[in-house]
């Protein structure tokens, strides 16, 4: 067992062996109170449930509709992958406080993740700042390798239902998300993102987001 973050990461927490029974596998980041539990749960409940911000991780492993299901032909569903009705994520809920923010990159680590989901609260003006610190921070740590560049992004720019929230622009400016791309490989670039409005509390956004990942991963692209 390894310690981590003041608690224990058991075998679990290790990268898959063998034939998981999720198809990919990410943590979730952002700062305290942006909405990460209630995301996590509103996919893995399929309602809102009501949490306090906290210094421990959860995990949970969701189902989601299958794109590729969904639009094949009639005739040729039942087999393989792409024929299943749901994709499974494994999901990792790693708190946001101060102390813990620069030890998020061991999570990506411990369990070799391919992709990050990064939430903000689109409420927090003043802390906009400091969570483009944190997510930068983050990838600094993958910027000066192919393999660390491979790393996707993906941010959920939360809590777009409330009065006074950022627009998905403003977020995207405020964390210089086109800047972080680019400061890939010692600036060459080309690490992959995406961000999408989300209201946790209902879902809205969460699936496409996820979907967004499962095509980037697999190298594929929707057909209309």
């Amino acid at each position: 067992m390894l310690r981590r973050l003041g608690g224990y990461v058991s075998d679990e927490c290790d990268a898959p062996r063998g034939n998981p029974d999720y198809d990919h596998q990410f943590p979730i980041f952002g700062l305290d109170a942006a909405g990460k539990s209630t995301l996590l749960y509103r996919l893995f409940y399929s309602q809102h449930i009501l949490t306090f911000p906290d210094h421990s991780f959860r995990r949970e492993t969701v189902s989601v509709p299958n794109y590729y299901y969904h639009h094949q032909e009639e005739g040729r569903k039942g087999e393989g992958r792409d024929y299943r009705k749901e994709l499974r994520f494994r999901l990792w809920d790693i708190a946001g406080q101060v102390g813990i923010i620069p030890l998020w990159h061991v999570y990506v680590e411990e369990i070799q993740a391919k992709a990050v989901i990064f939430v903000v609260d689109s409420t927090d003006w003043q802390r906009l700042l400091y969570t483009k610190d944190a997510l930068w921070q983050l990838f600094g740590h993958y910027d000066d390798t192919e393999a660390g560049r491979e790393l996707v992004l993906l941010v959920f720019a939360n809590k777009q239902d409330q009065g006074g929230a950022m627009t998905v622009n403003e977020v995207m400016c405020g964390l210089d998300l086109e800047g972080l791309a680019a400061r890939a490989l010692g600036g060459q670039g080309g690490r992959r993102w995406h961000i999408r409005g989300t209201d946790a509390t209902t879902g809205e956004g969460l699936v496409e987001g996820l979907l967004w990942l499962d095509v980037q991963l697999r190298g594929r692209r929707p057909q209309p």
